[in-house]
């Protein structure tokens, strides 16, 4: 995600390259990346811990956990978009979904194995209430803001 793209394996799309487009992709890769380095600090902090070994023997789902049910995972999918998106790093944004999906699948495995496990009842309210990876108008204005200086670009 860090490393410069390739300009000779993959061109950046010549939208990609006006300057209004690399302002509003830079400022928004900050603010994605505090975003996420506070998705992933916050649990910690609270918890004092990585994982579940400190949660006193109960579930937690008030603070950041009442956003989204995998706040930590959530933080480095974050991070790793606004590193995407700092510069327009192509080789990032392609590998991007990979991220995603990876921390997703594992999300889904600690909810089976660990969490699903440990809290039955109390874990299958709290997924009914709690996305995974926070709601939908997070992502939705997340994916706005990522198309909206393309598409008014492109008008104008």
């Amino acid at each position: 995600m860090l490393l410069p793209s390739d300009e000779k394996i993959i061109q950046k799309p010549q939208l990609l390259n006006h300057f209004l487009i690399i302002i509003w992709f830079d400022v928004l890769a900050l603010i994605i990346m505090i975003l996420g380095v506070i998705f992933l600090l916050w649990p910690v902090l609270k918890r004092r811990t990585i994982g579940a070994q400190d949660t006193a023997g109960k579930l937690l789902t008030d603070g950041i956990y009442s956003f989204c049910r995998h706040p930590i995972y959530l933080g480095i999918v974050l991070i790793s978009l606004g590193f995407s998106l700092g510069g327009i790093n192509v080789d990032g944004l392609l590998v991007f979904p990979l991220v995603l999906l990876l921390n997703y699948v594992q999300a889904k495995i600690e909810e089976i194995y660990d969490v699903g496990r440990r809290f039955k009842e109390e874990y299958s309210r709290y997924k009914r209430n709690t996305r995974l990876f926070g709601p939908i108008w997070f992502w939705s204005f997340l994916f706005i803001s990522l198309i909206f200086p393309l598409v008014i670009t492109s008008i104008i």
